[in-house]
């Protein structure tokens, strides 16, 4: 068990500094590469929040949360898919 919270707590580590590896873009290419992965770091950071609340890190967690928001900031100004809210729609009614 002990070796699974070290994973965890490595992983989240990974994903907080990637998520804000785009801060530095205008650096050097590989940076702005990092920003081509924003939707990618927010899934891998909700399930190492979920872990990570089972486990019971609470300032991992905070830090992870706001990486997360950091990463999905960007990603609110892409426009809906379409055919999402009408499937949604249908399966709530009936």
């Amino acid at each position: 068990m002990r070796w699974l919270r070290f994973i965890v707590r490595l992983a989240a580590a990974s994903v907080i500094g990637l998520s804000f590896l785009p801060l530095a873009a205008r650096a050097w290419w590989g940076f702005e590469l990092a920003a081509n992965f924003r939707l990618q770091y927010v899934v891998a950071g909700f399930v190492l929040l979920v872990l990570l609340a089972l486990l019971r890190r609470p300032l991992w967690c905070a830090a992870l949360a706001g990486s997360i928001f950091f990463s999905a900031w960007p990603l609110a100004a892409y426009p809906p898919i379409p055919g999402l809210a009408a499937a949604r729609a249908a399966a709530t009614a009936g």
